[in-house]
């Protein structure tokens, strides 16, 4: 069960009608596991998703960073330019196959994945690696501007 709540003279209350039904569902004295986190702000979810959309629209000739072997690295849609942010972040868990292979594979940025603080912590990282490696001649001024006129 889950129920939105907010906090009131140090007392935390239902926030509306249908999780002060949810909350009138747990019988008194009961012990109950809270998950409690910051619902995600949608705007800054669709601001993220501008940004990427600007970077990979602005994306140098060549990018700095190089695949292993030397060869430049190939970013040919938003969700590679994404995929290899996530993986620059941090944000991956690593695996082994039967085989004894490691693998990364990038976490979700989902709604459910992260709550509002991870996700803010998230976008600076990226913003970060994206003024590092995909837009070195830009700071991070200007491309909050750039966001901005885009959003």
């Amino acid at each position: 069960m889950e129920f939105f709540g907010i906090k009131k003279m140090g007392v935390l209350r239902p926030y509306d009608r249908t999780d002060a039904e949810q909350l009138g569902k747990m019988r008194e004295g009961g012990v109950y596991r809270v998950r409690v986190s910051m619902p995600r702000n949608i705007k800054f979810h669709k601001k993220f998703f501008v940004l990427l959309a600007l970077v990979f629209d602005n994306l140098p000739e060549e990018i700095p960073a190089k695949a292993p072997d030397g060869q430049p690295i190939q970013i040919r849609t938003v969700d590679d330019l994404l995929w290899h942010i996530k993986m620059q972040v941090g944000h991956y868990e690593q695996k082994v196959t039967l085989g004894g292979r490691v693998t990364y594979e990038a976490k979700s940025i989902s709604f459910a994945a992260m709550d509002e603080a991870e996700f803010s912590d998230f976008y600076n990282r990226a913003v970060d690696v994206i003024l590092k490696y995909f837009l070195p001649e830009t700071n991070a001024e200007e491309l909050e501007e750039m966001i901005a006129i885009s959003f």
